[in-house]
């Protein structure tokens, strides 16, 4: 079925002249004829109504026309303005390309005067309006056709298009039937249909301006046609921060407008920058050189990006090596283990740092891959092993309860495994005291002799609090219970120590390793196949009382 757009229906004019009964009347001097210049100025008025409407009806036709040609060469709108006067108002379209187009609103038809009673007479035929509309053919193909009445009008054998430049098509009332042009008024044909008086919706009963794209004409006969908005082509995004070498960075980007197409021109040399886009955004890929000099420390490109036609914008993206950052004061240092409860804890079950702890995948801890970040997220506390062994290498977290503690695990140890934490700082003068406060335990095959020592290279270790029994070096020596059961029991770390020598911002590391090969018991050595050595969190009754597995202070 067609779609097409109608007129409203147009009351009857009365084209009755009053000249003859002027004349008739004339030599009568008392004669009062007031009523009747009356009614000669009610007609004139309703004839230059009528008129007015006519044209608007042929204005808002090439305007229907305008629309169409608009849709097929790819115009937009730039504005819409709305007007009063003349009567009955409506709306000015403005167009980037195109010439402006008027639309006019419809308006409702006179209902006449009310005259005084008479004779009752025949009735009188009711005045038809022509329904003008477009259509397209085929459906989809962005072609429109004239429609009079939902068929297409043809000329010479073929459809009138709705679209080009020698197509007119125009519509007059004449002698009280309409007429209808196809060669812009200069012949006319009857449509062999009376008039009305002229009113009604004209072509259009609405036009909506309310939507950020496109604007929407409502047909008076149904079905819409939009039209999209002009919209300032923009490049929006954000300038990428700081480069390492050889650093690759994704920036996104969004653009306003329709875009064809968006690249980069003028990229500073040992720069690289390739750009993705999907419909309307995108982003661009930006790799830094492989070595910074003074020619490309700092960088630019031009981000172009067109609409295909005749609009083009430019952006200016900025690149630059990251400045080195200052040293982080990673002191005071502390480490608390998140709660994650684990079914039959008590019996052993255990767990690894799924949330906290990062590692290469593999399962040899000889390089220390794994580790637990401090609560600032600055310092790290790290297991590292000797070298290997064939008993358990996994380090564990296991929670039981806040009678017990919570604790992280190095099982099957051998001498110089060794728990360490890695602590940044801006700088520490000589004579800073610092401490270290936590609590260990051990199994009776576990490791009976901890020695602390600090260093800033891990080439040249300092020990902290040595002792020396037996030819053993060591800080602590794990508590144990008496035999024959060996209990274990938690080993206080309290040792305060001062730096000798000024250290500069770096990295601090302070290690506590295993320093003979006998065990807690003191019943022989052990093999690296069996015992445990823990790290652990005090008892606690509640989350307010629970304090750090290990924490390390400057005084």
């Amino acid at each position: 079925m067609n779609k097409f757009v109608s007129f409203g229906k147009i009351r009857k004019v009365v084209a009755a002249t009053t000249v003859c009964i002027l004349f008739a009347l004339g030599g009568c001097s008392k004669y009062d004829d007031s009523d009747l210049w009356d009614e000669v100025r009610r007609q004139e008025s309703r004839l230059a109504a009528l008129e007015t409407w006519q044209a608007q009806v042929n204005t808002n036709l090439q305007s229907l026309q305008g629309l169409v040609n608009a849709m097929n060469e790819g115009d937009v709108i730039t504005s819409v303005t709305t007007f009063d006067a003349p009567e009955p108002g409506g709306y000015i379209i403005s167009f980037q390309k195109g010439a402006n187009i008027t639309i006019y609103n419809g308006t409702k038809g006179d209902t006449g005067d009310t005259g005084g009673k008479g004779d009752t007479g025949e009735k009188g035929e009711k005045g038809d309006t022509p329904q003008i509309g477009i259509a397209e053919f085929p459906s989809g193909s962005g072609l429109y056709y004239w429609t009079l009445n939902g068929d297409f009008i043809e000329v010479g054998g073929n459809k009138m298009p709705a679209t080009g430049e020698n197509v007119a098509l125009k519509l007059r009332i004449n002698e009280g039937e309409w007429e209808v042009s196809y060669n812009n008024g200069q012949t006319w044909e009857s449509l062999g249909v009376g008039t009305g008086g002229g009113g009604g919706d004209a072509i259009f009963s609405a036009v909506d301006d309310s939507h950020p794209d496109y604007v929407v004409f409502t047909l008076v006969a149904g079905g819409e046609l939009r039209i999209a908005k002009y919209k300032t082509l923009d490049l929006i995004f954000e300038q990428p921060e700081g480069f390492d070498v050889h650093e690759t960075k994704t920036v996104n980007f969004t653009t306003s407008g329709s875009v064809a197409f968006v690249t980069l021109i003028n990229v500073t040399t040992g720069w690289k920058v390739t750009v993705n886009l999907a419909g309307n955004s995108g982003s661009f890929s930006i790799t830094s050189p492989e070595t910074f000099n003074e020619d490309n420390m700092e960088g630019e490109a031009i981000a172009l990006a067109s609409d295909g036609g005749d609009r083009t914008v430019m952006r200016k993206m900025l690149f630059f090596q990251k400045e080195e950052e200052g040293p982080v004061e990673g002191l005071p240092a502390s480490w608390m283990l998140p709660d994650k409860a684990q079914p039959n804890a008590t019996t052993g079950n255990s767990v690894d740092f799924t949330d906290f702890v990062a590692h290469d995948g593999t399962a040899d801890l000889n390089v220390g891959q794994w580790w637990v970040k401090s609560d600032d997220e600055n310092s790290i506390l790290r297991a590292y092993r000797a070298g290997s062994t064939t008993g358990v290498q996994n380090i564990l977290w296991l929670t039981t309860n806040p009678a017990v503690g919570d604790y992280v695990q190095l099982a099957g140890q051998i001498k110089n495994d060794y728990w360490q934490m890695e602590i940044p700082t801006t700088g520490l003068d000589a004579g800073t005291a610092l401490k270290i406060e936590g609590e260990m335990q051990v199994s009776a095959t576990g490791p009976s002799d901890i020695l602390f020592q600090y260093s800033t290279d891990q080439s040249t270790w300092t020990p902290i609090n040595p002792k020396i029994e037996d030819d053993i070096t060591y800080t602590v020596r794990m508590l144990i219970g008496e035999a024959p059961g060996y209990a274990a029991i938690k080993t206080p770390i309290n040792e305060t120590f001062t730096i000798t020598s000024a250290i500069p911002a770096g990295t601090l590391y302070i290690r506590m390793m295993v320093s003979s090969s006998v065990r807690a018991s003191r019943l022989g050595n052990f093999t690296g196949t069996a015992g445990t050595w823990r790290i652990t969190r005090p008892q606690y009754t509640g989350e307010a009382d629970k304090v750090p597995i290990m924490k390390v202070t400057k005084l």
